[in-house]
């Protein structure tokens, strides 16, 4: 018995859709995100997640309910990055949302004895200009919010400390205690693994603040490996 045409392509098409299911319930995540801060951006028509500590990588939702499809939208997430599946193509990679918040990006306001009055006090905004700027920040401080490994960098010094650069605009500074002797060589590459999170508040840094957790020397390319 031949089924017709357009019954032969429906149950075609519920075959596809029952495989994709299978293998979404059997992947398992490549590791998870906790308390990332991202940027919505919308690339080629779709919502995807850029984080604020590397704007080189984007994250593809899954999950991403319509109030949170806003360009530009300041958000806080965890969730779980599964992997790019093989010979295929994508805006970003793979995640699904577990937690998702809209960060608050007003700027904090405190009062000025100078400005007290019978009208109470007037609120000025605390801009960045006015932020203290600290270089011995301690680990307590800082609020570690997402997990690097084996990232490629180049040291580089600005006004006698030593950073490590990912990217453009992109830099680590370390705390307690800086770089290993060792590593206080210029245009030095290397490959490192820690923890990064954000100045505390009203506070500017030179670099994102760094835990480090291991540190290496990228190895030198031979002549014959240029395309690498």
């Amino acid at each position: 018995m031949k089924l017709p045409f357009f019954a032969f392509w429906a149950v075609a098409f519920a075959s596809l859709l029952f495989s994709n299911c299978t293998m979404a319930q059997n992947e398992k995540p490549v590791r998870t995100l906790t308390t990332v801060n991202c940027t919505v951006t919308q690339v080629a028509g779709e919502y995807t997640l850029v984080p604020d500590e590397d704007n080189s990588q984007r994250y593809m939702p899954r999950n991403l309910e319509l109030k949170f499809r806003k360009e530009g939208l300041k958000v806080v997430v965890n969730g779980n990055v599964f992997a790019i599946p093989p010979n295929v193509r994508m805006i970003g990679t793979p995640f699904e949302i577990t937690k998702i918040a809209v960060r608050n990006t007003e700027a904090p306001v405190k009062p000025k004895d100078a400005d007290k009055g019978k009208d109470g006090p007037k609120l000025q905004p605390v801009s960045e200009g006015n932020a203290e700027v600290k270089t011995g920040v301690n680990y307590a401080e800082v609020q570690y919010t997402t997990n690097l490994s084996n990232v490629k960098g180049t040291i580089i010094k600005i006004d006698n400390t030593y950073l490590i650069e990912t990217g453009p605009g992109m830099r680590y500074m370390l705390m307690g205690g800086g770089l290993p002797a060792e590593f206080q060589v210029e245009k030095t590459k290397v490959i490192f693994s820690g923890q990064s999170g954000n100045p505390p508040a009203n506070v500017r840094m030179k670099g994102n603040p760094l835990k480090l957790a291991s540190i290496k020397k990228a190895p030198v390319k031979k002549w014959w490996q240029f395309w690498k």
